[in-house]
């Protein structure tokens, strides 16, 4: 049976009221015979208009469910094509990578994830820093898109779970472009409008 899907807000901005509840993400869990299936989608803001930039997706299988190693594989090749890497196994955890570039897959660009609390991350909050990260994908140093798949397997080489990770790393960037382009603006107009202010005439 499927859950109905769950919105949340975060916190946003707009020009009229300065500060609003804004879509952020949106989530979903299906639970199955096969496992539990749970999908979460993050969202740009309004000023971006509310794209997707980012697909989680986590899935437990059940037990009797699970297909071995070697199908996942294949069927993930034939969904993504060929990967960009198939990295050594970390603590029990298999890593599959996939990049793209101009919408075509690419292994020449810089592999990038981009993490949900990209200002702390980056401990970057002016528009130049942001805007150079923006050239950097835009001339194709840096991947334009990735997917990761993480996979765990029992001891008969069957995946028991696996998370997907769908992310338009360009996306994301220019969504805190925009962000602060209009943080920005709003400032200005504000302060103008307070120099407005004092230096009126009082009308007696």
């Amino acid at each position: 049976m499927a859950d109905r899907w769950n919105f949340f807000n975060e916190r946003g901005l707009e020009p009229d009221r300065l500060v609003r509840d804004d879509l952020g993400r949106v989530e979903r869990t299906i639970r199955g015979s096969s496992g539990v299936d749970f999908i979460r989608v993050d969202l740009s803001e309004w000023h971006s208009g509310n794209r997707p930039l980012r697909i989680h997706r986590n899935v437990r299988m059940n037990e009797g469910a699970p297909p071995n190693e070697s199908a996942f594989v294949s069927a993930l090749t034939d969904k993504y094509g060929e990967p960009r890497e198939i990295a050594p196994p970390v603590r029990g955890y298999h890593y599959i990578h996939w990049t793209f570039d101009n919408g075509e897959p690419s292994a020449n660009c810089e592999m990038q994830e981009i993490p949900r609390d990209i200002d702390d991350f980056y401990g970057f909050g002016q528009l130049e820093r942001r805007e150079e990260i923006l050239a950097r994908l835009d001339s194709g140093e840096w991947c334009a898109g990735h997917i990761r798949v993480v996979y765990q397997k029992d001891a008969a080489d069957r995946v028991t779970s696996y998370e997907t990770m769908v992310q338009d790393t360009r996306a994301i960037i220019a969504d805190t472009v925009n962000r602060v382009r209009v943080q920005d603006q709003m400032k200005a107009t504000a302060i103008e409008n307070a120099r407005s202010d004092n230096g009126a005439v009082p009308d007696l």
